[in-house]
């Protein structure tokens, strides 16, 4: 457990520097949706955090993700060597990790 529950002033900073333009992870939720969800959602987002934070019991879909492999640059994309995967987690998740650090 951590020293003091997570409040909204630092989830709402945390929500200003989120990236736009990326990947949604496994549930399709994009940053996009958190940034312009509106003070609800922000509220909704922290309720859970804050309900995750109190027993530590973090949900079973926040421990999986799906690698997907994309071409590098113009070379042939056939070949794995011309490949690079990247991770996509779910935004929730790695919310809530920012929020810990």
């Amino acid at each position: 457990m951590l020293n003091a529950p997570f409040t909204k002033l630092e989830l709402q900073k945390i929500i200003k520097t989120l990236p736009t333009g990326k990947s949604a992870g496994p549930n399709r939720i994009c940053y996009e949706l958190i940034v312009k969800g509106g003070e609800k959602l922000q509220d909704a987002l922290l309720d859970i955090f804050q309900a995750i934070e109190e027993p530590e019991d973090i949900p079973e879909e926040w421990q999986h993700s799906i690698i997907a492999m994309l071409p590098k640059g113009k070379k042939d994309p056939e070949r794995l060597e011309n490949k690079r995967g990247i991770n996509l987690a779910d935004v929730a998740s790695k919310i809530f990790e920012r929020l810990i650090y």
